[in-house]
């Protein structure tokens, strides 16, 4: 393994835990939404709003 490939899988791996807990969040979020309850009237906009935020 030359050293550039070890950076990049290491880039790699750093940009898929980040996604993860970014997605760990956003499902948080969403599930407190929905238990507020707020977003049955308009859930596409809501949803919107809340991918703009993160």
């Amino acid at each position: 393994m030359s050293e550039s490939e070890r950076e990049r899988v290491l880039i790699f791996y750093i940009l898929k835990k980040l996604m993860h807990k970014r997605t760990e969040i956003y499902i948080k979020l969403y599930i407190r939404r929905k238990k507020r309850g707020n977003d049955q009237a308009t859930p596409m906009r809501k949803r919107n709003h809340q991918a703009e935020g993160i």
